[in-house]
């Protein structure tokens, strides 16, 4: 397998996950509740995961990964196979204040209000992000700058 495959869920009030950004290669309806997207290695992509039950929400996690080379070293994660390299995972919710899945999602927002793609943002920031945000602390900007370096050097 050379591609890193995602499934998404989709079940009223059960299960919500979803693509939050990234262009996948291919994307397939699997049947009524699943979406397959496949990504080649060393594509960047946001996902997100919700489950609840009866008691409430149970799980919900989002994450930015990049799509692994066969043999490349990955990590294990729901519904996505083989694994992917994890740039930043943030799980769980805050009960007075934003928890870290929301601040994560924030951030995304304001990358994409600003102009840019998030899956042209270099692993480099999404890393030092997830430590910020593990520190419940504020990330640096993204500037620029940096974004047009980065197109640059990957002759975008």
């Amino acid at each position: 397998m050379d591609t890193t495959n995602v499934e998404a869920v989709f079940i009223e009030g059960v299960a919500n996950d979803r693509l939050l950004f990234g262009e996948p290669q291919s994307k397939r309806y699997v049947d009524d509740v699943r979406i397959d997207f496949t990504f080649a290695p060393g594509q960047v992509f946001g996902y997100v995961w919700w489950e609840r039950n009866e008691y409430g929400t149970q799980y919900w996690a989002c994450a930015v990964l990049g799509a692994t080379a066969p043999n490349q070293v990955n990590y294990a994660l729901p519904r996505i196979t083989p694994g992917a390299d994890v740039y930043l995972y943030a799980a769980g919710r805050g009960r007075n204040a934003p928890g870290p899945v929301e601040r994560t999602l924030a951030l995304i927002d304001e990358i994409q209000a600003s102009g840019f793609r998030p899956e042209l943002v270099p692993a480099s920031y999404w890393r030092a992000a997830a430590f910020a945000l593990r520190a419940n602390r504020r990330p640096r900007r993204f500037t620029p700058r940096e974004y047009h370096a980065e197109l640059r050097s990957m002759g975008v």
